[in-house]
């Protein structure tokens, strides 16, 4: 199978080289292009890589992995793009799983994606997850998705014409850059889901207490963006407005 699989990076020389031989190790036959986009690192992350069999391009200058990521995805050479963090972490057989169902003859599909596993300090959780088993995503699926966030971007596997003609990630947001993208991908394009745990992605839990105020303002952008999505699926607006509303209550009483 053929595959471009994009990473951006920015100063992260303790994960970095775990994250890219996750890709670069996988079991089973595969050419795997890996493309490492450097967002202005200032630590060595880049030095300890360079010497892999990788692609590895340059932003100008701090750009948000965002740009980073819409960067590689226009770099890449084969007709499917997949992504890892760059201190994420793919499972050794992740490719082999996204082979069966590209090559099968039963169902083209144009998007994939997986469910994972989150560690936030000692803690795990599962996210991601869609159905109890795999099978090609039924048309209902974006109403689902306008109301929870599903699809993590080291989870999402994508033609790469797809992804272009869908506008690729969008810059302006610091937050739920997957979730946003996913919205206009499962409007246009059909997608299969894989039951199967293939990605680990790790947090801290003061990244996550950061990022608590980016989290409400990105949900009211995508709402924004979205809103004649929304009006299709009354339940779906009401359900995101809950948590909205849930959420912004929880930030005015941590300020306090």
């Amino acid at each position: 199978m053929d595959i471009s699989v994009v990473i951006p990076c920015y100063n992260r020389e303790g994960s970095i080289l775990s994250a890219v031989l996750s890709v670069l190790n996988q079991v089973g036959n595969h050419n795997v292009e890996v493309i490492v986009v450097d967002d202005g690192s200032t630590d060595s992350s880049i030095d300890i890589i360079k010497d892999l069999n990788i692609r590895i391009l340059k932003t100008n200058g701090r750009t948000g992995a965002c740009n980073a990521r819409n960067i590689g995805i226009s770099a890449a050479s084969h007709d499917w793009v997949a992504f890892n963090d760059s201190d994420d972490y793919w499972r050794i057989d992740k490719l082999n799983y996204i082979e069966k169902v590209i090559n099968s003859n039963d169902v083209t599909i144009d998007y994939i994606f997986h469910p994972f596993v989150r560690m936030v300090g000692l803690k795990s959780m599962v996210g991601g997850v869609y159905n109890g088993s795999s099978g090609v995503i039924n048309e209902d699926f974006v109403k689902e998705l306008l109301a929870c966030n599903m699809i993590s971007t080291q989870c999402l596997i994508a033609k790469k014409n797809t992804l272009i003609e869908c506008g690729c990630f969008d810059v302006e947001l610091k937050r739920f850059q997957d979730w946003e993208l996913a919205l206009r991908i499962a409007a246009k394009a059909r997608g299969f889901y894989i039951a199967e745990l293939l990605s680990l992605c790790i947090e801290s839990p003061d990244s996550i207490s950061k990022g608590f105020k980016k989290g409400i303002i990105a949900r009211q952008y995508i709402l924004d963006k979205h809103r004649s999505l929304f009006l299709k699926n009354k339940l779906s607006m009401f359900k995101f407005l809950f948590s909205l509303q849930l959420r912004s209550i929880v930030s005015v009483l941590k300020r306090d």
